[in-house]
């Protein structure tokens, strides 16, 4: 429903058809969880050309015009973590940590910083 939604958005403001989507989703999600994502997209109207990773995704959209050699790239915003390595828009591996991140890395951050300073 929400993504059929986002396809008609899409193609009102792009005045054609659109067709193939890329799909991202968390660090965490196993092969059930991103055959979810892909089978919501079909079921939308796409064809899914490519799955990747939150901040996978991000870090190429942020490239699209730098061209940057390599990039690391943080995902801090939610859990988990997630960091990716990417060179010239291929992503070279993405991990993360969902034990690491929003409370959790407020926590260890304060607690590092306390030591340190």
């Amino acid at each position: 429903m929400v993504l059929s939604h986002m396809k008609e958005l899409a193609e009102a403001y792009l005045g054609k058809k659109a067709e193939n989507a890329a799909i991202s989703g968390l660090v965490c999600f196993g092969d059930s969880e991103s055959q979810v994502n892909r089978d919501a997209g079909a079921i939308a109207g796409f064809n899914i050309v490519r799955t990747m990773y939150e901040s996978a995704a991000a870090a190429m959209i942020y490239d699209l015009d730098r061209k940057e050699k390599y990039m690391l790239f943080f995902d801090v915003v939610d859990c988990p973590l997630d960091v990716s390595i990417l060179n010239s828009q291929d992503v070279r591996v993405t991990s993360g940590d969902i034990q690491v991140a929003g409370e959790d890395l407020d926590s260890h951050s304060l607690s590092h910083l306390t030591e340190e300073f």
